[in-house]
């Protein structure tokens, strides 16, 4: 109360994370439907080829998003080693990614 009115519950923002989360929703269901983790007949290579799809992936998206590095977003910088540790798990797959 404030000299007798009740003030409005104003929420704190959504983080640019929630944000994303939130509008991505379908695409990364659609990604999970598509990746055939699950299937029975799900070998090594389908797993290997999965790792490289993702370091490819990985690898373009990390450099666009280093010309954000000076924005301050908490943990950024974690969000760009992705392609690193996709590259240090094929290697140890014995894949030159």
């Amino acid at each position: 109360f404030h000299r007798g009115k009740v003030l409005p519950v104003i929420s704190p923002p959504e983080s640019l994370s929630e944000i994303l989360k939130r509008e991505t929703t379908a695409q990364h269901k659609a990604v999970e439907q598509a990746l055939p983790l699950f299937r029975k007949d799900f070998s090594p290579s389908d797993y290997i080829h999965i790792l490289q799809k993702f370091h490819t992936f990985f690898r373009a998206y990390e450099s666009q998003m280093e010309s954000w590095t000076h924005l301050e977003i908490p943990h950024f910088e974690n969000r760009l080693q992705r392609a690193s540790w996709l590259s240090q798990d094929l290697k140890s797959l014995g894949v030159n990614p």
